[in-house]
């Protein structure tokens, strides 16, 4: 992985051991949670299934698939609190967007997931404008 400081006139490339070190460098820290958690064989299972497809509506707050189950807890193994869509949507539960909670909100998945995607995919715009 190679970063270049693009505020230096003659940018140059400055050699890091990998992404998340050369984003830390930049003063952005993050905290990655692999999508189905710890085990190999549950990752790639839940990465088949849109596990790692996940939309952030705010900071701390996510969305995904209720199939996913691994990477449901593994976001609660580090600090999130797992809601269910439909309790949303029928005032049993709330969520402040704009709070600092981490929160992962679980999608029902049997119908929408049929077309493949995930929250990310299906947050993508069906008409776009032409490139100009």
């Amino acid at each position: 992985v190679y970063a270049y400081d693009l505020h230096d006139p003659d940018p140059a490339p400055v050699e890091q051991p990998d992404l998340l070190s050369a984003l830390r460098v930049r003063g952005l820290d993050l905290e990655p949670i692999p999508c189905g958690g710890p085990d190999p064989v549950t990752q790639q299972r839940e990465q088949w299934t849109d596990g790692a497809n996940a939309l952030a509506v705010a900071p701390g707050v996510v969305t995904l698939y209720d199939r996913n189950l691994a990477t449901a807890e593994e976001l609660d193994r580090r600090g999130f609190r797992t809601v269910r869509a439909e309790d949303l949507l029928l005032g049993r539960d709330e969520v402040d967007l704009e709070g600092s909670a981490r929160v992962s909100i679980l999608l029902e998945s049997h119908e929408m997931s049929r077309a493949r995607g995930g929250p990310h995919c299906l947050s993508h715009p069906i008409v776009r404008d032409d490139p100009e």
